[in-house]
């Protein structure tokens, strides 16, 4: 299917697309990609749109409007859905792999089981996302905002979530290992030089209220010193929820 054959059929009030294919031939051309468009509600559940959807960098934000769309058990590899509306979409089970949903507005959609190994997912909104087992290694999700997201048995494997709050979210028996936290400055000179090491300033609420049953944070890169009186607790989980978690010291804590 076209581009043109899609936005005809869904301004005649078309909305099921089960299991097309999209032709991926349209994604080289500039004037014809999908862009400023609205598909809200639109079903598109097993369909194929690798390499093909393009939203338009630089264009208004969510331009690309898939609110409450069916997007469930969609092959979306490579797509890019840079400031797109999600919200409420359903993208469980999707494969996402590599894909651009970078500042996009997703909150209250479900991603569960959806693969997302190696997406750009930063400044994105994910608050109240479900994103039970879903695969989120090496993601980058700097800025991220997890929120409320349920993310109960996901794999974060060498996730790159620096500048992503945890608040309230459920992280049960999430895989941490590798998976980089925090908040990182260069020190700067007066003339704004970067000069020396990295510096670590978590002045970011990270996983205050958060689930964290099951929860290995020995395992993760942290950005705090060797000094134990680097590892502030109350700054990093206040009010968290301890259950056979492993603190960064490797200490077991209930």
């Amino acid at each position: 299917m076209t581009t043109e054959e899609l936005l005809e059929r869904y301004a005649a009030e078309e909305r099921d697309f089960t299991g097309i294919e999209f032709d991926k031939s349209e994604a080289d051309k500039g004037d014809r990609r999908i862009k400023k468009i609205d598909l809200s509600g639109v079903n598109l559940s097993g369909a194929i749109f690798r390499d093909a959807v393009r939203s338009g960098i630089g264009t208004p934000r969510y331009h690309l409007n898939l609110r409450n769309a069916n997007l469930s058990n969609t092959d979306l590899r490579n797509v890019d859905f840079y400031e797109a509306n999600l919200e409420g979409a359903d993208l469980s089970g999707a494969d996402l792999r590599g894909a651009n949903l970078a500042s996009s507005k997703t909150t209250g959609a479900n991603l569960s089981r959806a693969n997302l190994t190696d997406a750009d997912i930063s400044d994105a909104r994910l608050d109240e996302v479900d994103l039970r087992e879903a695969n989120l290694t090496r993601v980058y999700a700097g800025g991220c905002d997890f929120s409320g997201a349920d993310m109960t048995d996901a794999i974060l494997i060498e996730a790159d979530l620096n500048e992503a709050p945890f608040m309230g979210t459920n992280l049960t028996r999430v895989n941490l290992r590798g998976a980089k936290f925090g908040y990182y400055y260069y020190e700067e000179d007066e003339n704004y030089q970067e000069i020396g090491e990295e510096l670590f300033d978590p002045h970011v609420p990270l996983m205050h209220e958060a689930n964290l049953t099951d929860v290995d944070l020995s395992v993760t890169d942290l950005g705090v010193t060797d000094s134990p009186s680097s590892w502030d607790e109350d700054l990093w989980c206040r009010n968290a929820v301890f259950c056979n978690t492993v603190m960064p010291d490797g200490t077991v804590r209930n």
